[in-house]
C-alpha cells in the first residue's frame, strides 16, 4: 500500500487572500477587520460601473453602425436657408412683406 502525502487544509480570505492554518482563525480575522466591509462596497462599486460601461460601449458600437444616422448639418443649414427664402417669396408674390418687411 502507497503512503500518501498528508493534505495541509489551508483557509483563505475571501476579501483580502490572506491565509490561515484554521477555520477559527480565518472567522476571527473577518469579522475584526472592518475594511473588509469598504472592501465589499468598493468591489460592487466596480462590478456595477464595469456593466455600465460594458453597456455604453455596446451601444455607442450599435449606434455607429446606424446608417439612418448620416447626418450633414452643412447641408441641413443650407436647406433651411433656401426653405426660408423660398417661404419669403411665396409670401411676397402674395403681396405680403418682404424680407425684413422693408420691402
Amino acid at each position: 500500500m502507497a503512503m500518501s502525502a498528508p493534505t495541509i487544509k489551508s483557509y483563505r480570505c475571501p476579501m483580502c487572500g490572506r491565509h490561515f492554518a484554521d477555520k477559527r482563525a480565518q472567522v476571527e480575522h473577518m469579522t475584526l477587520t472592518t475594511k473588509h466591509e469598504d472592501i465589499g462596497v468598493y468591489v460592487r462599486r466596480l462590478e456595477f460601473l464595469l456593466a455600465e460601461a460594458e453597456d455604453n460601449l455596446k451601444f455607442w458600437r450599435e449606434a455607429k453602425r446606424n446608417p439612418a444616422d448620416d447626418y450633414d448639418a452643412t447641408d441641413d443649414f443650407a436647406r433651411s436657408i433656401d426653405e426660408a427664402y423660398r417661404v419669403i417669396r411665396e409670401r411676397k408674390a402674395n403681396g405680403g412683406k418682404g424680407w425684413g418687411g422693408w420691402e
